[in-house]
């Protein structure tokens, strides 16, 4: 249903100019910047799959891995002209934690049993490039539609332990898998000024394709609000939900991420 609604406001979104002239400073000025952090929770499914041992999906709630963080936010547009810009975005799930095995499971061929101790890991790093096309403006309004990469930087690590008085005194087994995924996307956003000061921008992107040896399914979507403090100067609270699932094959199996983050996002931005 999510993906039908937008292929759908993608096929809808008319075809058309103005003459109208800008008056925020989102709609006149090239450059945009955002600096701040974004609140984030995740359910995540891993997978490392390898000859001999049977593909069975791991939740992070089975290795102890926390479902909250709270990463820094990049975020940086610019306008070529009044029809096309760039955009470019980066922050990331970082988490680590000691625990007791919930459930019994293989990772990248290693077996884990219930009990045992271990020391899990996963990192998610995201890098955003589009490129963007203007298709209607006003003085206070921009519909634009696009494509880019969504890249995901996946590791994960599960390290079997011993133990003593809660002190590690010794590491058995180590598994890890990594997938770094370009997923290129198709893109819609729409910004509307309320008045000089408030301001709304949403932006979502779309992607279900097989590249190379890569299956991956890809979806986003990001509101903000915003006052501008000054022409130049202003803050902006979102809200931003992504859902990814990719799965690489490799020589020897299999590795797979089947991830779902939302949260809230809060940064200081800057036009020039």
């Amino acid at each position: 249903m999510r993906k039908v609604i937008i292929a759908a406001a993608f096929v809808a979104t008319p075809v058309l100019q103005t003459s109208a002239e800008p008056t925020h400073s989102y709609l006149t000025n090239k450059n945009h910047l955002y600096v701040g952090t974004f609140s984030q929770t995740m359910d995540a499914n891993i997978l490392a799959q390898r000859d001999g041992f049977d593909p069975v999906s791991v939740g992070i709630e089975d290795v102890g891995i926390g479902e909250e963080y709270t990463s820094g936010l990049l975020e940086y547009s610019h306008r070529f002209n009044s029809k096309w810009g760039v955009n470019f975005g980066a922050y990331e799930f970082a988490n680590s934690r000691r625990s007791v095995s919930r459930r019994d499971f293989n990772y990248d061929g290693v077996d884990f049993e219930a009990g045992v101790g271990i020391n899990s890991e996963l990192t998610i790093r995201t890098y955003i490039l589009d490129a963007m096309y203007s298709v209607y403006d006003s003085d206070s309004t921009e519909i634009e539609i696009g494509a880019g990469l969504h890249m995901l930087d996946n590791e994960a690590s599960i390290q079997l332990v011993a133990g003593l008085d809660g002190e590690v005194i010794g590491a058995t087994q180590q598994a890890k898998s990594s997938v770094l995924a370009p997923l290129p996307n198709l893109r819609a956003s729409a910004f509307h000024a309320f008045n000089d000061d408030w301001s709304v921008h949403a932006t979502m992107g779309w992607l279900s394709a097989n590249i190379d040896n890569i299956d991956g399914d890809f979806l986003y979507f990001n509101v903000r609000g915003q006052y501008q403090l000054s022409d130049r100067w202003g803050l902006s609270l979102g809200y931003k939900f992504v859902e990814v699932d990719v799965l690489e094959t490799i020589d020897n199996g299999v590795n797979g991420f089947d991830l779902s983050f939302e949260g809230v996002s809060a940064a200081v931005s800057y036009n020039f």
